[in-house]
C-alpha cells in the first residue's frame, strides 16, 4: 500500500508594523513565537506538564506543538511504542542567503503545512499566528499584522482570509511524479541525528543515506498512521533492505558534531549537502521521498530542520527534470 497523505500549505503574509529582522532560516524563530502564541490563547490549566494536564487531548498547543496526537486515537503500528509523535504543523518557511531585513509597512510571509486532521487546528493556527505579531520577532520584539492566508496549490495561491472572512482549506494528497533513474537530494537546512557514539561512528556515506532514507519512510508513515483514517500496511524490512541497496553516485556531504540549534537545547549532529542516488529497484520508496518533503527529516523537524529539495536527473544527458521541483518553485513565491 503506498501512502497517501493528505496535507495543505499555507502562506501568512504581513505587514510589518516595526521594522523586522529575519535569519536566513528563520522557521525555529517562527516556531518559538508561534509556540508562545498559541500557549497564550489556549492554555487554562497554567502549568508547564502538559502531559498530566487533564485537557490536554482537546488542547490545540499540545495537539500541534507536544506529542502531536490526542489519547484517544488508536495507537498501532510504529505508534504504539512511542512516547513522541510527530506534530502534525511544520514550520516551511523560504531559506535565503541572506538576513531578510523589512523594513515598516512593507509585507513579509512565513509558511508551514498542516498534516490530515491537524487541518481541523488552522483556526487556533492563524489566531496564533496573528497575536504573534502583537508578541513581536527577535530580541527588539519587531511588531507586525497578519493581512492574509492563502493556500498553496500546485499551480496558485487560494486566499482562505483577508479580513474576519475564513473559507475552508482544501485538503488532498498529492500526485506522485514517475520516479527518476537517478535523484539528487539536497538538504536545504541541516538534517539533525542525535549526538550518540552510534552516529558519529557511521564510517560510510552510504550507511548515513539509507538512514536519511528510512527516517523519511518512518516520518511519513507515522504521520499517515496519526492523522488519516487509513494507516500504512507496509513491508518496513523490505524497505530498510531497499534503502541498505540504494547506490550512491555521487556524494558530497558535512557533518558538524556538538551542534546545538539554540542556547541551552540538546547537542546534535548537524549533516548538510548532496546525495546523488541511483533509484533503480527502488520503486516502493520513492512515493514516500516525494511525500517527505513537506514533511523534513530527523530531529527538530517541525522546526524546519531536515528540509529537503528533490531534482531527477536524466542519467544521459544529467539535465534536471523540472517537474519533479515544479511544486517547490510554486511554493516558494514571492512573498
Amino acid at each position: 500500500m503506498l501512502p497517501a497523505l493528505p496535507f495543505a500549505q499555507y502562506r501568512f503574509l504581513f505587514q510589518a508594523t516595526d521594522p523586522v529582522s529575519l535569519p536566513a532560516f528563520a522557521d525555529p524563530l517562527w516556531r518559538s513565537v508561534f509556540g508562545l502564541a498559541l500557549h497564550r490563547l489556549t492554555c487554562i490549566g497554567g502549568g508547564r506538564d502538559c502531559r498530566s494536564c487533564g485537557l490536554h487531548s482537546r488542547c490545540a498547543f499540545f495537539l500541534l506543538t507536544r506529542s502531536g496526537l490526542a489519547p484517544s486515537h488508536d495507537e498501532s503500528g510504529l505508534a504504539a511504542s512511542m512516547r513522541d509523535l510527530p506534530v502534525p504543523l511544520i514550520f516551511h518557511s523560504q531559506v535565503r542567503d541572506f538576513t531578510l531585513r523589512v523594513p515598516a509597512g512593507a509585507t513579509f510571509a512565513a509558511r508551514l503545512v498542516l498534516v490530515g486532521s491537524g487541518n481541523d487546528l488552522l483556526e487556533a493556527v492563524i489566531r496564533a499566528m496573528a497575536l504573534a505579531g502583537d508578541l513581536g520577532l527577535g530580541r527588539r520584539r519587531a511588531r507586525f499584522r497578519l493581512q492574509e492566508v492563502s493556500c498553496c496549490g500546485p499551480q496558485s495561491l487560494s486566499v482562505l482570509i483577508k479580513t474576519d472572512q475564513v473559507q475552508s482549506p482544501p485538503v488532498s494528497g498529492e500526485p506522485v511524479p514517475p520516479m527518476p533513474a537517478r535523484l539528487r537530494i539536497t538538504l536545504a537546512t541541516p538534517w539533525l541525528l542525535a549526538d550518540t557514539p552510534k552516529n558519529r561512528s557511521m564510517d560510510t556515506p552510504e550507511k548515513l543515506a539509507a538512514l536519511l532514507l528510512m527516517q523519511i519512510v518512518r516520518r511519513v508513515s507515522l504521520m499517515q498512521q496519526c492523522y488519516t483514517p487509513a494507516p500504512l500496511d507496509c513491508d518496513f524490512r523490505d524497505l530498510k533492505e531497499q534503502a541498505g541497496r540504494i547506490s550512491l553516485c555521487e556524494v558530497d556531504i558535512t557533518g558538524r558534531q556538538s551542534y546545538a540549534p539554540g542556547k541551552g537545547k540538546k547537542k546534535f549532529i548537524a549533516v548538510r549537502g548532496t546525495f546523488i542516488l541511483d533509484m533503480t529497484g527502488s520503486e516502493a520508496i520513492w512515493p514516500f521521498l516525494w511525500l517527505g518533503r513537506h514533511l523534513h527529516a530527523g530531529k527538530q523537524a517541525a522546526h524546519g530542520y531536515g528540509r529537503y529539495f528533490l531534482n531527477g536527473i536524466d542519467p544521459i544527458q544529467r539535465k534536471s527534470i523540472p517537474s519533479l521541483t515544479q511544486h517547490e518553485r510554486t511554493f516558494h513565491e514571492a512573498t
